[in-house]
């Protein structure tokens, strides 16, 4: 009777699921598996539940594994609108400055004078301050005089708006991603400990057996 042979030893999880590809596999073609597992109480009802368990397993890593490549490119969408509008922002900073550079007033609060913050969300705040703030009736009318629009600050503003849905995005990600590891935790346990209850019940059933080392994985 032929038999599907192990070649892996290890207690990864992958290495757990082939585990049980291959115990399930001898079980369904190998008279000496399945006459053993029958005999430890494990009917086909029982393998039915065990092999639900596995897929239901790899279900759960495709879903995890989905969505944190969806958090990945999230992020990476993030990073290069926060690299946009900080240029976007920047250029409209260095304008206002001239045009502001006597007037106290508008000068802290469009925060001209000092550092740029480097914590995003520092940056964020600071940004947001910047646009609110520039079109006030009276700023913006100053802005006007050298060509800058309130038309013109809007489209510019855009690039700000986009970060911050990006970022909301971004934390819905994380939050899918991390649920998703639990939910996957979760049933992982579940198979794990089915699969190993079988392995201990074939380590005694087939003791003395050769075909033992074809069908368990050693950890």
């Amino acid at each position: 009777m032929e038999i599907t042979k192990n070649r892996i030893h290890s207690k990864s999880i992958a290495n757990q699921i082939y585990q049980g590809e291959i115990l399930f596999e001898n079980y369904n073609k190998n008279e000496v598996i399945t006459t053993a597992c029958t005999q430890m109480g494990y009917t086909v009802e029982k393998m039915t539940e065990g092999q639900t368990l596995l897929n239901n397993l790899k279900t759960e890593i495709d879903k995890k594994d989905q969505l944190y490549a969806e958090q990945i490119d999230t992020t990476a969408k993030l990073n290069q609108a926060l690299k946009i509008a900080n240029e976007t922002y920047m250029k409209n900073l260095k304008i206002a400055k001239i045009c502001f550079k006597n007037d106290f007033e508008s000068k802290k609060l469009l925060e001209l004078e000092g550092g740029r913050e480097l914590v995003f969300a520092n940056k964020i705040e600071q940004l947001r301050k910047f646009y609110t703030n520039i079109i006030k009736t009276d700023i913006i009318a100053k802005m006007n005089e050298i060509g800058v629009t309130i038309e013109t600050i809007t489209a510019d503003k855009k690039t700000f708006d986009k970060v911050v849905e990006l970022d909301s995005l971004q934390e819905q990600k994380k939050g899918e991603a991390r649920n998703q590891t639990l939910n996957k935790d979760k049933v992982q346990e579940e198979y794990i400990e089915w699969i190993e209850q079988l392995r201990k019940c074939l380590k005694i059933n087939l003791k003395d057996n050769p075909i033992l080392d074809s069908v368990l994985i050693r950890y």
